[in-house]
C-alpha cells in the first residue's frame, strides 16, 4: 500500500503511452491551410466518438527512449460502465494496481497510417519550432505603461519576479494568474491581453484599440461573481495563449484564427452573473427567453463580447470578408465553451477532413475548451483554489434553489461541501477527453504535460 507520499512520487514519474494511427500532417506544417476559411457551424453530428485509443498512465520504463503510437484494436462497443449523466457518454478511466489509468478514445475517424513513431521529449525538431518570444523586462514594462502607469516601484517589482520567472512564469503552463490580480485586482485581463498582445505583435491589430477594448470587457465582468468572473477570463485567455507558445499550434492556425481565438477566450463569460443555465430554464430567467436556445449564457456572452468588439473594432484593419469570419469564429467558439457541447465538438472534430478549412476552425474551438478547463491542469495548489471559487459560486446558486424548494442540483448543497468523486468523474468524464483530443493533433504533443498535471489532481481527488 502506498502512501500519499509516495503516490505523488509515482504521479511525477508518469509515463503516456498512446496507441493510435493518425494521418501526419504536411512537412513542413502550412499556414496557408488556415487562411481564409470558409464560416460554417460545426456539423450537427455525432460521430462515432466510441473511446477506443488506449492512453495508459504508468510508472516510466528506463529502456524506453520514444512513445509509440500504434494501430488500434478493431471497433467494440464500449460500455460506459456505471457513470450517470452528464457522463454517460464517456467511458471512466480505470484505476489499475494502485497507480494505472487508461483512457480509451476513438479516433478511428480520422486515421489512415499504422506504426507511427513520435519524437521522444529530449530529440529536437526544427519542424516545431515555434516564434512565439518571451517577455522580457523592457516589454513588461512597456505593458504596465500602457495599463497601470501609477503602480509603485514595489509592486512593479513583485509583478516582475512573477511574470518573468522562467519555470512558472508568463507563457507557462503552471502560470498563476490570481498573483498578477494582486497587484492590479481591476485590470488583470486588460493587463493580460496587452501583455499577449505585445508579445505577438500581429502587424494588424493596433494596441491602442486592444487596450481599450480588453478594459471595456473587463468592466463587463461582474466582479462579484465568485468564479466566472475577470480573473478566470484572464486565466483562460492566458490558457489559450500557453498554448499557442509551448505547442505546434502557430503553425496549424493562421494569425486570424490566432486572434479569433484569443479574442473568444476574452470574451467567453463576459457579464456572467454566477447561474448554470439549468437554472436559468427552470427559472424562466429573462435570458433564456431572451435566448430560447439549449446554452443561453453562451448565447448571451457571444452577443455581449460581439456588440464591445463592434464599439472598439480591434479588427478594423482586417478585410471587411475577414472581419465576417473572425467574428464568426469567435461566436461558435464562444458557444462551444459550454460542456453540454463537447461532444457534439469531439464528434466534429473526429469527422473532419484534415484538408478542409472548417477543420481549422474546430481546432480554435477545441483549443479554447480546453483553455477553459484550463484549471484543472494547474498544479494543485492553485488548482484548488480554483475549486473552491467555482463550489462558493454553486453553494449561492443551491442556496436560492433551496429557498425555491427545488432539488438542489449537483455540486450546489453547501452542507455537503465540496465532493472529491465528483471533481475526478468530471476531470476524467470531460478534462481528460478534452485534452486528448487537442494532444492528438498533428504537433500538439507538448499538450501531455498539462494533461499529466491534470491526472495527477485527479489522483488527488481520488484520494480525497
Amino acid at each position: 500500500m502506498h502512501g500519499p507520499r509516495e503516490m505523488e512520487a509515482e504521479a511525477s514519474r508518469l509515463v503516456i503511452t498512446r496507441r493510435a494511427s493518425i494521418r501526419p500532417w504536411p512537412s513542413p506544417p502550412s499556414r496557408a491551410l488556415a487562411k481564409n476559411p470558409i464560416c460554417k457551424s460545426a456539423p450537427d453530428v455525432f460521430a462515432a466518438y466510441r473511446q477506443k485509443e488506449d492512453i495508459s498512465i504508468s510508472a516510466p520504463d528506463p529502456t524506453a527512449s520514444t512513445v509509440s503510437l500504434q494501430s488500434p484494436p478493431p471497433r467494440t462497443n464500449v460500455s460506459v460502465g456505471n457513470l450517470t449523466p452528464p457522463f454517460a457518454h464517456l467511458k471512466p478511466l480505470n484505476k489499475l494496481g494502485g497507480h494505472l489509468l487508461a483512457k480509451e478514445i476513438d479516433w478511428s475517424d480520422i486515421v489512415d497510417v499504422d506504426d507511427v513513431d513520435m519524437l521522444s521529449d529530449d530529440e529536437d525538431d526544427d519542424e516545431y519550432d515555434m516564434d512565439v518570444g518571451d517577455l522580457t523586462p523592457a516589454l513588461l514594462d512597456s505593458v504596465l505603461a500602457r495599463v497601470s502607469p501609477d503602480l509603485s516601484p514595489t509592486d512593479v517589482a513583485a509583478l516582475r519576479k512573477i511574470m518573468l520567472d522562467s519555470d512558472n512564469g508568463f507563457g507557462t503552463w503552471n502560470f498563476n494568474v490570481l498573483q498578477v490580480a494582486a497587484y492590479v485586482p481591476n485590470s488583470v485581463l486588460t493587463f493580460v491581453a496587452v501583455a499577449i498582445f505585445t508579445l505577438l505583435d500581429y502587424d494588424d491589430i493596433d494596441l491602442d484599440t486592444l487596450t481599450k477594448f480588453a478594459s471595456d470587457v473587463e468592466a463587463k465582468y461582474n466582479r462579484h461573481v465568485i468564479y466566472h468572473n475577470a480573473e478566470h477570463a484572464s486565466d483562460v485567455l492566458h490558457s489559450f495563449f500557453a498554448i499557442l507558445r509551448n505547442t505546434n499550434l502557430t503553425a496549424i492556425l493562421a494569425e486570424t484564427h490566432q486572434i479569433a481565438g484569443l479574442l473568444a477566450a476574452l470574451l467567453h463569460d463576459v457579464q456572467h452573473f454566477g447561474l448554470t443555465n439549468k437554472f436559468l430554464k427552470q427559472s424562466e430567467h429573462e435570458l433564456s427567453r431572451t435566448f430560447p436556445v439549449c446554452c443561453p449564457l453562451e448565447a448571451m456572452h457571444s452577443d455581449v463580447g460581439l456588440k464591445i468588439l463592434a464599439a472598439h473594432n480591434v479588427l478594423r484593419r482586417f478585410s471587411p470578408s475577414l472581419q465576417a469570419e473572425m467574428r464568426h469564429t469567435i461566436h461558435e467558439t464562444i458557444w462551444t465553451t459550454s460542456v453540454c457541447e463537447q461532444k457534439r465538438l469531439l464528434a466534429a472534430l473526429a469527422a473532419a477532413d484534415r484538408s478542409s478549412k472548417e477543420f481549422v476552425t474546430l481546432v480554435v474551438q477545441i483549443a479554447v475548451h480546453v483553455s477553459d478547463l484550463g484549471q484543472t491542469s494547474k498544479p494543485l495548489s492553485i488548482h484548488q483554489v480554483w475549486v473552491d471559487r467555482l463550489h462558493g459560486e454553486l453553494f449561492l446558486q443551491g442556496d436560492q434553489e433551496r429557498a425555491r424548494g427545488w432539488p438542489l442540483s449537483m455540486d450546489c448543497d453547501r452542507a455537503k461541501g465540496i465532493c472529491p468523486k465528483s471533481q475526478s468523474s468530471f476531470m476524467e468524464g470531460f478534462v481528460v477527453p478534452a485534452f486528448s483530443a487537442l494532444m492528438l493533433l498533428p504537433g500538439m504533443d507538448d499538450v501531455e504535460t498539462p494533461l499529466r498535471q491534470v491526472l495527477r489532481n485527479i489522483a488527488h481527488w481520488k484520494r480525497e
